[in-house]
């Protein structure tokens, strides 16, 4: 997998009329990254969906020498969500390559509602 980062994608065409929703497409040359944002957002459902989630990178990838980049330290995972009545969420997740093992470095959940400033909804660090 490749590095990414300042990816945005608006998926939200089609949502706001109540119409079905809507096809997202991506479209590009060989080596654009198109099967890295696909993979990115696979990783970021598994973070939310599946206990443990560690665990999970080890049964898809084969762990970090499947996604860090060779002598790799860190491996991150970062996901900002914007409503449509302007509520952002953002989550980061930062994994620390020790060995063969992953262990979590840095998570962070913040939520800003339109008029306040943003607040954290958890946080940990090792």
């Amino acid at each position: 997998m490749r590095s990414l980062d300042g990816v945005e994608l608006d998926l939200s065409a089609g949502f706001d009329t109540g119409e079905a929703a809507a096809l997202a497409v991506l479209i590009g040359p060989n080596g654009a990254c198109k099967s890295t944002i696909i993979e990115a957002c696979e990783l970021l459902r598994k973070i939310g969906a599946e206990r443990p989630f560690v665990g999970t990178l080890y049964d898809t990838h084969g762990g970090p020498p499947g996604l860090v980049r060779k002598n790799g330290k860190r491996l991150g995972f970062g996901v900002q969500l914007r409503s449509s009545d302007g509520v952002d969420l953002r989550y980061v997740l930062l994994l620390r390559n020790v060995g063969v093992s992953l262990t979590i470095d840095y998570e962070l959940a913040v939520i800003r509602e339109p008029g306040n400033k943003a607040r954290s909804l958890f946080s940990r660090s090792t």
